[in-house]
């Protein structure tokens, strides 16, 4: 499952997957997105539920039929103005809608979500909350700022989770991805 998954990031993402041979849903609004991202993946057989991630029913609905092995939860309402022009929509899409797919994928049965940002790094390392412990106990990989939670899950979902925030592209994510075993896509589902 990719949700974000018609944007730039998502949409490249979906194409690696489904060139490993991962069967993919896509869970996307479009209101960002666009479905042309995703016309090789589609006509390759990957999926598009269009739903956001800010109707909790919705994404439960998009999980239960795809149950989801591993999630990247790229989905994000990323305009800068508008979060500050609206921020109870912004925090509806970003904090509630992350809280429906950590949910969605404890209910589906979920082994890992990798949760994917690109704009968290430039205020630094979390030292207090719960994303420190992802700081503190997590493994760096060479993709700029991510850590893995060493083995622990998200405290609200049980969901093995991996974070990221920094300067991604897709294709350094990608690469990382692939070069990476414990990264590899396939890999994560289970594959070689």
């Amino acid at each position: 499952m990719v949700t974000g998954g018609a944007g730039f990031i998502g949409s490249n993402l979906v194409d690696a997957l489904v060139a490993d041979g991962a069967e993919v849903t896509v869970l996307d609004d479009l209101s960002t997105g666009r479905r042309a991202n995703l016309a090789g993946a589609l006509a390759a057989g990957a999926r598009l539920c269009e739903a956001s991630v800010a109707d909790p029913a919705a994404v439960r609905e998009a999980f239960g039929v795809a149950r989801p092995e591993v999630v990247f939860h790229l989905a994000a309402q990323i305009d800068v103005r508008r979060s500050v022009a609206d921020p109870a929509f912004d925090a509806l899409v970003n904090v509630e809608g992350t809280l429906a797919v950590l949910e969605a994928a404890r209910l589906a049965g979920s082994r890992r979500v990798v949760y994917v940002s690109t704009g968290g790094a430039i205020y630094g390392a979390a030292t207090t909350g719960m994303w420190s412990s992802f700081s503190r106990a997590g493994s760096r990989t060479s993709i700029k700022g991510l850590y893995l939670a060493g083995g622990s899950a998200h405290p609200g979902s049980g969901v093995p989770m991996a974070a990221t925030s920094g300067r991604l592209a897709a294709t350094s994510l990608m690469e990382d991805l692939r070069s990476t075993s414990r990264f590899r896509p396939t890999a994560m589902l289970g594959g070689t």
